[in-house]
């Protein structure tokens, strides 16, 4: 084979070898690379950056987020072709994927028996909730006891490393994310460490004072951004002034012991305003008190694409629950309803909005959302990766 990247993927599209021991070999190493967890050789990464490019220009559903795609092809074959570790190479990958216009487009591995994001490889983050504040990243609260940091901090480095520095560095991995939820993956990122690794940093506090701490990554990575405040007002309640009818529930912030209180305490409201402009804490089922109309389940089927150099097509069902429609309540809640939405309404927020559109007639009111799950085309990558674009867009 020769040692240049292009030519060697080539040479292994073109049928250069017999074709039942290139599939045997595929198959072998596929095999072998998700039992030891390793980085895969150089053709199959070459070949996965083949698989995940094909399977977007051919199925995701809107094109047009897909700009400059023919030009990311070759880049992204040179650089994972030089990649040396398992991380790096699944990051490369991702890169390539966040060239797609959209907020829920990942690439997927599995390390000691769980599926990890490329985003955030090692999977553990210290027990620190980060927002971005008038440019800067700031800690929020509240803060886990264990933690030496407050409220308002800013977060100067990590690991010795600028914070902006750092930030520069990963932010391709989410590039064409909208802005708002991007922030949703990238400061998990920042924070990102191998489970019960000592992270160090370096924080000032609101009178420009800096120092140094250290403290334990032993949270899941999704800790870092739920919950995040869109606004100032609390978490639920009534609005003032002329609004004073009006009650209003963050679905990001009201958690599952608190929506029955929550309802009780919105109960005089004569409309109500649900925020989903970022990633909420309940699952759609909060919704159904509401719901009027049936809904039709959305992901029936999805394209799967296991094996493109080998003309491996074909739809698989996607049973993710028993029933084709969702039904309504006998007596469902009839008062209107407006649901905030924008770029950081992603993933189970455009589940939310579909739900709020098409069952509960309410009104959406907003900027153009940032992806969901929807139909995907799971892409299976050498050395136990999935790329797992998800085309759904509500609004």
């Amino acid at each position: 084979m020769t040692n240049e990247p292009l030519q060697e993927v080539l040479l292994l599209l073109a049928g250069k070898k017999q074709e039942r021991s290139m599939q045997e070999t595929s198959a072998r190493q596929e095999t072998q690379d998700i039992e030891e967890e390793r980085l895969p050789a150089r053709a199959s990464r070459m070949l996965a950056v083949i698989k995940l490019w094909t399977a977007m220009r051919s199925f995701y559903a809107y094109p047009d987020h897909l700009e400059h795609w023919d030009e990311a092809l070759v880049p992204a074959l040179e650089e994972v072709a030089a990649v040396r570790t398992r991380e790096t190479y699944f990051m490369t990958l991702q890169r390539l994927a966040s060239r797609c216009r959209g907020g829920h487009n990942f690439v997927l591995f599995w390390r000691d028996g769980q599926i990890q994001r490329a985003i955030f490889p090692y999977g553990a983050v210290p027990g620190i909730r980060l927002a971005r504040v008038k440019g800067r990243i700031t800690v929020m609260g509240p803060l886990p006891a264990e933690i030496p940091l407050y409220p308002g901090e800013v977060l100067e480095a990590v690991d010795d490393e600028p914070v902006q520095q750092r930030e520069t560095r990963l932010i391709a991995l989410v590039m064409q994310y909208p802005v708002q939820a991007r922030d949703h993956y990238l400061l998990c990122a920042l924070l990102d460490s191998p489970k019960g690794a000592v992270v160090r940093l370096r924080v000032r506090d609101q009178q420009g004072h800096t120092r140094e701490v250290e403290v334990v990554a032993d949270y899941p990575t999704s800790f870092v951004t739920e919950p995040v405040a869109v606004t100032t007002l609390p978490p639920w309640g009534m609005l003032s002034d002329e609004w004073a009818e009006i009650g209003y529930l963050d679905a990001s912030r009201v958690q599952i012991e608190q929506i029955e209180r929550a309802f009780v305490d919105l109960k005089m409201a004569k409309a109500l305003i649900i925020d989903v402009r970022r990633y909420p804490t309940l699952t759609v089922a909060a919704l159904t008190r509401f719901q009027r109309e049936p809904v039709p389940f959305l992901p029936m089927l999805r394209p799967m694409v296991s094996a493109p150099e080998r003309g491996v097509f074909g739809w698989l069902e996607n049973r993710v629950m028993d029933e084709d429609v969702f039904l309504p309540v006998e007596e469902p809640d009839p008062r209107p309803l407006a649901v905030l939405i924008g770029g950081g309404t992603v993933s189970m927020g455009e589940d939310w909005t579909y739900r709020l559109l098409q069952g509960c007639g309410a009104l959406l009111v907003g900027e153009e959302t940032a992806g969901g799950v929807g139909s995907n085309a799971f892409v299976n990558l050498p050395g136990g990766g999935l790329h797992f674009p998800g085309p759904m867009r509500i609004f």
